[in-house]
């Protein structure tokens, strides 16, 4: 388990990408910015939080983590890119804390596991529906209590 504190506000690509030691991760709030592929083939990652901090997803920041069942997506994230969650084949649940959708882009949840669940917070089900990219996933958007 890794807990990046608050004081730190970058991290690159290769500080995580490959690490098969790595089983959770939470980042702290001050980060602001991540490189592509962040944990990119991080095969025994099973859960992380993306802090509120982080605007934007890089391709493959999550790429082919196939361990992967849990991710928590800070309130303040602005857009997603291509390839973001691609490949990680058991992800059961996506949790995004912003209340209007991300600006989405074409495969950003590419080869997922049939059934996962993205959850969103209570009165943005529909927005999240309707917007681009997202709507091909309006049956895995799930509004939280």
């Amino acid at each position: 388990f890794a807990v990046v504190p608050d004081k730190v506000t970058t991290i690159d690509a290769s500080d995580f990408s490959d690490c098969s030691m790595l089983e959770a991760v939470v980042l702290g709030d001050a980060i602001s910015s991540g490189g592509g592929a962040l944990f990119s083939t991080c095969m025994n990652l099973r859960s992380v939080v993306l802090p509120d901090g982080l605007t934007q997803l890089p391709p493959q920041i999550l790429y082919y983590c196939a361990s992967l069942q849990k991710v928590t997506v800070g309130s303040k994230v602005t857009a997603i890119s291509n390839t973001a969650f691609s490949a990680c084949k058991v992800l059961k649940e996506i949790i995004f804390l912003a209340t209007d959708p991300p600006v989405g882009a074409s495969g950003m949840f590419g080869d997922i596991a049939a059934g996962f669940v993205i959850r969103v917070p209570k009165g943005s089900g529909e927005a999240y529906k309707a917007a681009e990219f997202w709507s091909d996933y309006a049956d895995n958007i799930v509004e939280m209590e």
